[in-house]
């Protein structure tokens, strides 16, 4: 019985994981339509893209530390009507600042969606199928990435971009109530409820503790670091980077870009799995397969430094990408074997806080470094993305130097 829970469960928990990345990266696509209805330029779509990992990243910590202290389902339903409430923002923002703010809000609200499943699903599954499980769960997320390309365009075609958000928002609102219906946090009862006055107390302790045993331990860095750089560059070419340079330089119709990009998605939805397979059973190390995947994953982003001209090569790239960039599922896995159950919610949200801050970052300077030459009646010049793909290139060169330093974990060892 509980098996079959728990699968329900597990079910309900990547149907939100779709909604997170469908929501994360549905400015890719629509980039031009956003920058032409919003009159914005490439400075302010690299902000509004990146306000909603901005956000996110903000409340990881206290997110975190509400997952280890109330019921990992109860915080996913709370924030979860911030995200319902901002997509309703965004649709009808009329200017930069008033889309910026529906952004915010939709990174608020998603802010405890992955983190909380993970938490849950660790706490119904053994140890040694979770790099698999959070793997097969981002993979499904990243169907919502697919959809936020050429399905999403197809859709804007026909309802208009804002619409869009207003049936996102409907989407969450139902995810909600199947959040309320049919998840639980344990399986079986929990032994004993903490008392609602103690509650503060706890959560200071975690606080205190969690704290001193996260950010003095050297590997939490060098791990969260990596993450901050390889999937920050992914997201920026995902988020927007990548639909304009298919456009501005290489000359493809916004339908043909869309289409690679969506590579990019399907490749991530493949390897997501594998990928934590091959750390839980084949290998049985979190580090090997770690920067196996940063190294090839920095050898596919070289290839936007050379202007290409080859459908067929960048449909195979951006699925590359996607695929080795999937190791991520790997490095979450990483970091709570590190640390004790108990902190596993502070020690997983600690990492996103700069995953989805790399995210931030990225775009924010990517932008701002395009934004520095001058827009033709085209687009912007090749210089222009290769001065934006040159800074993506060497900082995941950093980030596959940083992980040869991280201790290794063996799932097999702690089942």
């Amino acid at each position: 019985m509980n098996a079959t829970r728990a699968w329900v469960i597990f079910s309900v928990l990547s149907l939100g994981s779709v909604f997170s990345f469908f929501l994360r990266l549905s400015t890719g696509v629509l980039g031009p339509s956003l920058m032409t209805d919003l009159h914005l330029d490439a400075e302010q779509m690299g902000l509004l893209a990146g306000a909603f990992f901005y956000a996110f990243a903000a409340v990881q910590i206290p997110v975190g530390l509400a997952l280890d202290t109330f019921s990992p389902r109860r915080v996913m339903i709370a924030t979860l009507t911030l995200a319902i409430a901002g997509s309703i923002f965004f649709g009808l923002a009329q200017d930069f600042k008033y889309a910026l703010w529906g952004r915010i809000l939709i990174g608020l609200g998603m802010s405890s969606m992955l983190m909380g499943s993970m938490k849950i699903i660790s706490h119904w599954f053994r140890p040694d199928q979770f790099a698999f499980l959070s793997g097969t769960m981002i993979s499904l997320g990243s169907v919502g990435a697919f959809i936020a390309a050429t399905p999403l365009l197809y859709a804007v075609s026909l309802i208009g971009w804002r619409n869009c958000f207003f049936v996102s928002s409907l989407f969450l609102t139902v995810l909600s109530l199947v959040i309320i219906v049919l998840v639980k946090d344990h399986p079986g009862p929990v032994n004993a409820a903490t008392p609602v006055g103690s509650r503060g107390i706890l959560l200071k302790n975690n606080l205190l503790a969690s704290s001193s045993a996260i950010f003095s331990d050297r590997h939490f860095w060098f791990i969260s670091l990596s993450a901050f750089i390889r999937y920050g560059s992914l997201v920026t070419v995902q988020g927007f980077l990548g639909m304009l340079y298919l456009i501005d330089v290489m000359g493809y119709s916004a339908h043909t870009s869309a289409n690679i990009l969506g590579m990019l998605s399907i490749g991530y939805f493949v390897g997501s799995p594998i990928m934590g397979r091959v750390s839980d059973t084949i290998f049985n190390s979190r580090k090997q397969v770690m920067v196996a995947g940063l190294l090839v994953y920095l050898c596919c982003m070289s290839f936007f430094l050379f202007d290409i001209d080859s459908e067929g090569l960048w449909f195979a790239v951006f699925f590359a990408l996607g695929f080795f960039s999937s190791i991520g599922a790997v490095s979450y896995a990483h970091i709570k074997e590190l640390f004790p159950k108990e902190m596993s919610g502070f020690a997983l949200t600690a990492t996103n806080l700069f995953t989805m801050g790399g995210v931030a970052v990225s775009q924010q300077a990517v932008g701002f470094v395009v934004s520095q030459y001058p827009k033709t009646l085209t687009g912007y010049s090749s210089a222009a993305y290769h001065s934006a793909f040159a800074i993506l290139f060497a900082s995941c060169v950093v980030g596959l130097w940083l992980y040869v330093f991280v201790k290794d974990s063996r799932p097999l060892a702690s089942a």
